[in-house]
């Protein structure tokens, strides 16, 4: 190599050395730091005490830790959905910095980032407290961008395009934990429903082998119409989440429209009375436990053929933990597990 060719090398060298200590444009038309707007949040996790979101025309979610619970204000303090809860806050500690956009308060309109307490807002605001801190990390969320979405610390004029779209809840039913009950199909043996007219329909199981529910007591010269409709019953009062909820003081359940229960093989009852106002139907619960009908589930150990049965000891921890979370409030049901539980033997039969 001679000295021409080793000169030329060098100022390559040089220059491309240079090139990688330059910052990094991204590929949104600016630079970009990728910093987190939050640095320290994700190891904080564990201090955070409140948490408030709001979007413009509405009041704010807010969810607060009380001891080791996290409960929803706004829900009368019914505990909170902790999944969406972690999600929301670890998504808004690994989101980044991407691109500077604009510091003008007249062109947040376009990003959708002005202040929620503007009616005409576009924007949603998530609010972290850490500890014991009185000014909350906070920032504002704006339109989606085709990598990512607008956002702006709350207070800051500086606007940024953020490494991913940010769009916390603002419904409080979304902070709310919706789950009722959760039962195991295998483990129902019988699921009863009294009508305010004195009528009952009853399905039942009597081995834990025959997967279909039977209709006992059919009305005369009439025929079950199919074992999935008769299932949908039992299945309607296994699986149970929320559309709302109130503190049970609120609704009156001296007559009930409907009374539901559930019986399991391995001795879980749980009783469920259901009352109508206007377009919504509000159900209390209370579980118990009953002498099971599996031998397995009496000894108290697990049985092979049946590991989908609790044993006694099982159930009785079971029975305490819903009752727990049950007491005191009642639940807005679902329209469509409301319609199946209120079927009739004439509905659920045709013409034999």
């Amino acid at each position: 190599m001679n000295r021409k060719h080793f000169t030329i090398l060098a100022v390559i060298t040089v220059i491309l050395a240079a090139l990688a200590l330059m910052p990094h444009k991204a590929d949104h038309g600016g630079f970009g730091t990728h910093q987190r707007f939050f640095p320290d949040l994700e190891k904080q996790l564990n201090d955070v005490s409140r948490v408030q979101v709001q979007e413009a025309g509405r009041k704010p979610v807010t969810i607060e830790r009380d001891g080791d619970q996290w409960k929803v204000k706004e829900a009368h303090g019914y505990p909170a959905d902790l999944g969406v809860l972690r999600h929301e806050l670890l998504h808004l500690a690994r989101l980044e910095e991407v691109e500077p956009k604009t510091r003008k308060s007249a062109k947040f309109q376009r990003l959708g980032l002005r202040s929620v307490d503007d009616a005409h807002s576009a924007a949603r605001v998530i609010r972290v407290w850490v500890g014991k801190a009185d000014k909350p990390l906070s920032l504002l969320a704006g339109k989606s961008a085709r990598r990512g979405s607008y956002v702006r610390r709350e207070g800051e004029n500086q606007s940024w395009l953020a490494s991913d779209t940010l769009a916390p809840p603002t419904d409080t039913i979304r902070w709310v934990d919706r789950r009722v009950l959760d039962v195991d199909r295998a483990r129902i043996r019988e699921v009863s429903v009294a009508h305010s007219d004195g009528t009952r329909v009853v399905v039942r199981r009597n081995s834990t082998a025959k997967p279909d529910f039977q209709l006992i007591d059919i009305p005369k010269g009439r025929k079950p119409k199919s074992s999935f409709v008769l299932n949908r019953v039992a299945e309607s009062l296994a699986v149970l989440s929320l559309e709302d909820v109130e503190p049970q003081a609120t609704v009156h359940f001296d007559k009930p429209d409907l009374s539901a229960t559930m019986s399991t093989f391995d001795g879980l009852r749980v009783d469920m009375d259901m009352v109508k106002e206007g377009e919504k139907t509000y159900a209390r619960l209370h579980a118990d436990v009953e002498k099971p009908v599996a031998d397995a589930a009496a000894t108290g150990k697990k049985s092979t053929a049946n590991p989908n049965l609790k044993t006694t000891a099982e159930v009785q921890k079971e029975v305490e933990s819903l009752n727990r979370r049950w007491s005191g409030w009642v639940y807005e049901l679902p329209a469509f597990r409301v319609k199946n539980l209120s079927r009739t033997a004439e509905d659920l039969t045709e013409k034999d």
